[in-house]
């Protein structure tokens, strides 16, 4: 029998594993080329995946947990607080102006859209004002034209069109950094990733103090509840532009949603919204004929003097349906008169 020396076992070793690396790389690059877009950013795509994957580990966890009725309870509570840092904090305030808060009150939204973790104020800000300016269009972050599945995460997994790129700098951003409680934000997340440890440190804390389990946190209270934070924030995106009436705007794609709303903290009254994006309320109606548990919030912060000169457009959208009303009228009594006339004669 031939016997074979160490070192020609090591050369072959690193023979073989020299070809799997080159087979590997191999199939990606074919993969890359005949299934997945030349242009989909890959890491992106890996990111996503693994946060998914990790999410779901989260929910067997929790399902599988003991306890799992309150951690599914905190898991839901902490997704929708957490969800008004964007709906209060970066859409009604910081992108809209349609309010003004007093800093307490800012420096709470900027907490909350932290645990949020769905980028910085500035950023989401910024981005949100370029897809309200330019709805629909490649100068839209999510425009719904390309699709269900672009508007609601295909965007971040694409590079931005030129067009956005070269518009969306044209966008005023200057009294957001104006705001020190923006900046501290942007610098803080930039240096040493302040969100991050908002939003997956504080859950495993908690994790600790209330279960023993730090690991157990961060998987439940921290991927899990961020997942499912995210992926009701990207509905407003594209259910509420897909599903629902367009009650305000029939040419336009935003819809009213109650499941969106469910979801998203009282977001989905998107018809009204686009119509009227000044609005503090995004609805033309209260809390008790529609879900809005970020009205709420706003309106009780004002009741303590955190919050005032708050925008509303509801009067204006009566004005507006009455004026419609009274314009269908007068084109059916019209209809009505030449039809008589043509009777007559």
């Amino acid at each position: 029998m031939t016997s074979i020396d160490a070192g020609e076992v090591k050369k072959i070793s690193n023979r073989e594993t020299s070809a799997l690396s080159a087979m590997v790389a191999v199939a990606r690059r074919v993969l890359a080329r005949t299934v997945l877009r030349k242009d989909l950013l890959l890491s992106r795509l890996a990111f996503f995946s693994a946060a998914h994957v990790i999410a779901l580990w989260g929910a067997i966890k929790a399902s599988s947990h003991r306890r799992a009725a309150r951690l599914w309870l905190e898991v839901i509570l902490m997704w929708q607080v957490g969800g008004l840092g964007i709906t209060v904090g970066a859409h009604r305030l910081w992108s809209h102006r349609s309010f003004v808060a007093r800093l307490p009150f800012r420096v709470l939204l900027m907490l909350l859209n932290s645990f949020a973790n769905q980028g910085t104020i500035y950023h989401w800000a910024r981005d949100h004002r370029a897809h309200h300016k330019w709805t629909d269009t490649d100068a839209d972050p999510h425009n719904t034209t390309r699709g269900f599945f672009y508007a609601h995460i295909g965007w971040l997994l694409l590079p931005k069109t030129e067009e956005l790129k070269r518009k969306g700098s044209t966008i005023p951003c200057d009294d957001l950094l104006a705001d020190p409680v923006v900046a501290f934000q942007k610098v803080a997340d930039e240096r040493f990733a302040f969100m991050s440890l908002v939003s997956f440190g504080l859950p495993a804390i908690y994790g600790k103090l209330a279960y023993g389990d730090a690991k157990l946190g961060f998987l439940v209270h921290g991927a899990l509840r961020w997942m499912l934070l995210l992926h009701s924030t990207w509905c407003v995106n594209s259910w509420a532009h897909y599903f629902g009436d367009r009650e305000y705007d029939p040419a336009a794609s935003a819809r009213e949603s109650l499941v969106t709303s469910l979801l998203a903290v009282g977001e989905g009254w998107h018809s009204y919204h686009h119509k009227f994006p000044w609005d503090y309320a995004t609805s033309e109606y209260g809390i008790c004929s529609r879900w809005n548990p970020s009205k709420l919030l706003i309106d009780f912060a004002a009741a303590i003097g955190q919050v005032q000169h708050t925008k509303r457009a509801d009067k204006l959208a009566r004005r507006n349906r009455e004026a419609q009303a009274s314009s269908a009228l007068e084109g059916k009594e019209s209809e009505y008169d030449n039809s008589a006339d043509v009777d007559d004669k």
